[in-house]
C-alpha cells in the first residue's frame, strides 16, 4: 500500500459537522512524481482514521469523487466518537483562523492497469491512470488529517459546524494558560526545525537524482519500449513460458506483464537510461505486476532472463537472481536434449 500527504488551501465555512478536501489535482505532477489523470479516482467510499493508525476506530467515512480537475473528498466525522469530535474541531479551528496548516494524507493500491511510465513535461513520471475498461485505477483505503504533508493543490474546501450544545469550561488559570503558550511555543519551533531539515535533505535528494540522471544521459546507454507486435514470436513465448515455470515455484502470481525493449540512439525516443547494458529489469516495489525483458535476446536467452527477473520479483537479491537464471539456463538445455 501507497500513502500520499497533501497540503491543504483554505476555501470557505459552511453547514454541520462534514468536511470537503481536496486529496489531488489532476494532470499536474506532484511530489511523488507521480501524474494523476482523470478517470483514476472515479466514485468511492473510504474510512477516515486520524494519521493513518488503523488500530484506531474509524473517525468517519470520505466519499471521494473527481471534479473540475480534481479529486475531492467529502468527510463525515462521526461525532459520537470523542477522538472524531477532537479532530473536528481542530480542523474547524483551523480553518477558522488562517493561515491553515492542517494537512491531510490517503493511503491506497494501485490496481492492476493503474499506471504506466512516460514524460510529462520534460520528467520522467508515474503515471495514475483509469484502468483500460474504465474502472478507476485505484482503491483508497483510508484518508488521514496528519501533521505534515506534500501535495500539489490540495485544500480544505468547507466544514460544516458541529451544532450540538455543549457544556460551558472554566478558564484555564493564568499560569497553566502561559505555560501551555510556552509548551506550544517550543514544539512549533522544534517542529519548523525538523521541517526545515527534511526539506533540505529533500532538495539535497532531488538535486543528486538530477546529477545521476544527467549522467546517464550523456555516458550511459538508452533505451525504449518495443511494442510487443514487433517482438519475435519465439521470443515471447520463451518469456510467457519461463513465466509460467518459475512463477508457481517462488510463490508469486503468474498475472505478470511482460514487456519489451530495445537500445534506442534518439535521445528524445529514450525512456530510460543504464551506464550498464542491460538484457531485463524489474521494479518490484513500483511495479509489483510487470517485467521487462530485452526484445533481441535469443529464446534460451529470454527464457534466462525473465526468470532471473521473477526471482527479484520474489524478493531475490542480485547475487540470488544470478544463481537462478543459471539454473534455468541447465534446464533449458536439459529441455533441448530431452527434445531430441
Amino acid at each position: 500500500m501507497e500513502r500520499k500527504e497533501f497540503t491543504p488551501v483554505i476555501r470557505g465555512v459552511n453547514g454541520d459537522g462534514r468536511v470537503t478536501i481536496v486529496i489531488a489535482t489532476l494532470n499536474q505532477v506532484d511530489k511523488d512524481n507521480d501524474v494523476t489523470l482523470p478517470g483514476f479516482f472515479g466514485r468511492q467510499t473510504a474510512q477516515v482514521v486520524p494519521s493513518h493508525d488503523w488500530t484506531h476506530v474509524p473517525l468517519g467515512k470520505a466519499v471521494i469523487r473527481e471534479e473540475a480537475g480534481r479529486a475531492i473528498a467529502d468527510i463525515h466525522f462521526n461525532l459520537k466518537i470523542p477522538a472524531a469530535v477532537d479532530w473536528f474541531e481542530a480542523i474547524k479551528y483551523d480553518f477558522e483562523h488562517p493561515p491553515a496548516l492542517q494537512e491531510y494524507s490517503y493511503g491506497f493500491t494501485v490496481l492492476d492497469g493503474g499506471s504506466r511510465t512516460g514524460t510529462f513535461q520534460g520528467r520522467s513520471v508515474r503515471f495514475l491512470t483509469p484502468a483500460k475498461d474504465g474502472r478507476p485505477g485505484v482503491a483508497v483505503h483510508e484518508v488521514s488529517p496528519v501533521l505534515v504533508g506534500a501535495g500539489v493543490g490540495t485544500r480544505t474546501l468547507a466544514v460544516k459546524n458541529d451544532r450540538r450544545q455543549r457544556p460551558n469550561r472554566r478558564p484555564a488559570p493564568a499560569a497553566v494558560r502561559d505555560e501551555l503558550r510556552r509548551i506550544k511555543q517550543r514544539l512549533e519551533r522544534d517542529e519548523l526545525a525538523e521541517l526545515k531539515a527534511v526539506s533540505d535533505r529533500m532538495e539535497m535528494a532531488v538535486e543528486a537524482l538530477k546529477v545521476r540522471n544527467e549522467a546517464e544521459r550523456l555516458v550511459g546507454i538508452g533505451y525504449a519500449r518495443v511494442p510487443d507486435v514487433l517482438v519475435p514470436e519465439t521470443v515471447k513465448a520463451a518469456a510467457r513460458a519461463s513465466l509460467a515455470r518459475y512463477a508457481p515455484e517462488l510463490g508469486i502470481s503468474e498475472d505478470i506483464t511482460i514487456k519489451y525493449f530495445a537500445e534506442e540512439t534518439d535521445e528524445k525516443r529514450a525512456g530510460f537510461w543504464s551506464v550498464w547494458p542491460l538484457n531485463g529489469l524489474c521494479h518490484p516495489k513500483s511495479y509489483p505486476n510487470e517485467i521487462w525483458v530485452r526484445s533481441e535476446l535469443s529464446p534460451d536467452e529470454a527464457w534466462r532472463v525473465a526468470a532471473h527477473e521473477i526471482r527479484h520479483m520474489a524478493g531475490g537479491d542480485e547475487t540470488e537472481a544470478q544463481i537462478y537464471d543459471q539454473f534455468a539456463r541447465m534446464e533449458w538445455l536439459e529441455g533441448i536434449r530431452d527434445a531430441r
